[in-house]
């Protein structure tokens, strides 16, 4: 194992430039796309390839025999349905499901099953039961599902939404893409390629991206109010290392880096259930992108102060017209959402260009007069109704900037970006050679007017 990367050197083992195992025993050859995804894997009797979608979730598959295998999958992320695509025709079967979840468990995907607390599938109705060793090498019975990746038979990987994990040699095949989330507090962070921090008795990681306690809904809750409550930790967020921050919702129950023993303790169901409250934007924004770090807080706050949500429903400018009199097109959710990802590529551009942290570029109030009334929106975001427009423009913006972060990025060299109206003069400035308008905002390669 090489010290300064945690990269395996033995004989067999290779890697890109960017951390990627490009090879290893039983597979001769991995490729990967622009955003790090594997792509395609080459074994004894041939090669796969894989598709993605804009989530970063596996779309298709292409096997070695040539036939396509489509993934479908829900408005929370999880997976419906598989079907087999015969290319050169329109016919297509089945291949597994539909899935259907019960509490957060998958309970039927073609079958009746049966999920251990870490989401494993160990029994399937007329099958023999199935059992792993702790990092997912097959113990007995047929290998499928491991803490909730679905394992490739013809690869032996286990697809983990945003990476591909190896129980061969326990851990990640790529490194962890959020690179501020090692800690000082969490060691096994500094890992890149680690599994659930190192212990895959306690945690499960259903991302790719974050180690989480396992979690039991009760039947008296809906899956909603256990995520609300606490109970289980609802959709994963960013992690530590390829999965460290442990607790479900951050170290506030960890003694020195170790799980304290409330992180131990089942959650005793009350009776009646509680009063069912309006959710608020806090409990829709977390249980939706889960832990962010202060980086995504500073920049996300930027797009809050300075996008054109509440300039939705008025017209865009045109060059030389006075403010409030716009004729442009009207400003709808997907140009400020448009805005918001030139917004969050220009911010990453610049820790590209000129170093520093994603908080200390975002929170330049030189270069960003939006920052501070953006900070103070997203606190108080927090607490208002989730139904609220104001919250909306928090998810989408937020939406827009984990999407540049982790995954389909613009890849731009946008710098820049300034208002289309001169506070001066009152007058919309004309758009140069290289610039262009989105909403209410110039984006260009040279400072624009601020």
């Amino acid at each position: 194992m090489d010290p300064t990367t945690n990269r395996i050197n033995s004989s067999g083992y290779s890697f890109d430039a960017a951390g990627n195992l490009t090879a290893m025993p039983g597979i001769t050859s991995m490729v990967y796309d622009t955003s790090n995804r594997l792509s395609q894997a080459t074994v004894a009797g041939g090669t796969e390839k894989y598709g993605y979608n804009p989530a970063g979730q596996r779309a298709w598959m292409l096997s070695t025999s040539g036939q396509y295998t489509v993934y479908f999958y829900g408005v929370k992320g999880e997976l419906l349905a598989t079907y087999h695509h015969d290319y050169g025709s329109c016919h297509c079967t089945a291949a597994a499901g539909p899935y259907v979840y019960f509490a957060g468990k998958k309970i039927w995907d073609g079958a009746g099953m049966v999920e251990d607390r870490l989401g494993s599938k160990v029994e399937t109705s007329g099958a023999s039961a199935t059992s792993y060793y702790p990092y997912g090498e097959l113990k007995s019975g047929t290998a499928s599902q491991y803490a909730t990746y679905l394992r490739n038979g013809r690869t032996g990987l286990d697809y983990a939404q945003q990476r591909w994990y190896s129980s061969q040699v326990m851990r990640f095949t790529s490194p962890d893409p959020l690179g501020g989330s090692a800690s000082v507090a969490s060691p096994q962070s500094w890992n890149r390629y680690s599994y659930v921090a190192g212990d895959p008795v306690n945690y499960l990681d259903r991302s790719g991206l974050n180690a989480e306690i396992p979690g039991f809904c009760p039947a008296e809750y809906s899956y909603e109010d256990c995520v609300s409550l606490g109970i289980i930790s609802g959709e994963p967020g960013e992690g530590e290392g390829g999965g460290g921050v442990l607790c479900a919702f951050g170290d506030t129950q960890m003694i020195g880096g170790i799980p304290g023993p409330s992180c131990y303790v089942p959650f005793v169901a009350l009776w009646p259930p509680p009063t069912k409250e309006p959710p608020t934007c806090g409990v829709a924004f977390f249980s939706t992108f889960g832990l962010i770090s202060d980086g995504e807080q500073d920049a996300v706050s930027v797009l809050l102060g300075e996008n054109s949500w509440n300039y939705m429903g008025t017209r865009q400018y045109r060059p030389g017209q006075r403010y409030g009199h716009g004729t442009g097109p009207l400003i709808g959710v997907e140009d400020v959402s448009l805005e918001d990802d030139y917004m969050a590529d220009v911010i990453l551009n610049r820790v590209s260009q000129w170093g520093g942290t994603l908080s200390s570029q975002a929170s330049n109030t030189k270069a960003f007069n939006g920052y501070s009334a953006g900070n103070a929106m997203f606190k108080t975001d927090m607490s208002i109704p989730a139904d609220t427009s104001q919250c909306s423009d928090l998810l989408v913006a937020f939406g827009a900037l984990r999407s540049q972060e982790i995954g389909t990025r613009l890849n731009t060299s946008i710098l820049f970006w300034g208002a289309v109206v001169d506070p001066k003069t009152g007058r919309a400035i004309a758009v140069g050679l290289d610039q262009f308008m989105v909403a209410d905002t110039i984006f260009g390669l040279t400072q624009v007017y601020k």
